[in-house]
């Protein structure tokens, strides 16, 4: 009696009726093998093809009275990854393709480099968000609604008083 060397070579030898012998049996089981590996392979390549997941990271700059900083930088750094973008006239900034991940904030506004104390997390279909770059250097991160304006703003007493004055 022969010995069983799978399931589809019992499989093929129960609906053929015929027997298959060991050289069918080795050059069945390589034909699986190598077709495995290329399967696998293909894979594992269509993964290193796609590379990291990545997101777009934006929003908006602006001083302790709400006013928009141009021309700053704004830069992200993993310490693996950096990302960097330049605010417009409105304050806005947007990082395309950011490797998701966390990250150290610096701003480089006015002659100053500020790094925010607290990482920033970078992750898909995140909201836009708000920096706010008070007058003793400090960032302050809030996250944009997508709301339309009610014509008020809540402000804290900070914000009241560095409010420029008319003079």
């Amino acid at each position: 009696m022969q010995k069983s060397f799978g399931f589809c070579a019992n499989y093929f030898e129960y609906a053929s009726g015929r027997t298959i012998d060991a050289f069918s049996r080795l050059v069945w089981r390589q034909r699986v093998v190598i077709c495995a590996a290329l399967l696998l392979f293909g894979f594992v390549n269509m993964e290193a093809e796609q590379g990291p997941a990545v997101a777009q990271w934006q929003g908006v700059l602006q001083n302790a009275g709400r006013a928009p900083i141009a021309d700053a930088t704004i830069r992200l750094n993993s310490g693996a990854n950096t990302a960097e973008s330049v605010t417009g006239k409105d304050g806005r900034f947007a990082m395309q393709n950011v490797p998701i991940g966390r990250y150290r904030l610096t701003v480089k506004a006015n002659g100053r480099s500020i790094e925010d104390a607290q990482s920033v997390e970078v992750a898909q279909g995140a909201a836009a968000v708000a920096i706010e770059l008070s007058d003793r250097g400090e960032l302050t991160l809030t996250t944009l609604q997508n709301q339309a304006g009610t014509g008020g703003e809540a402000l804290s007493s900070q914000a009241v008083s560095e409010l420029p004055l008319n003079n």
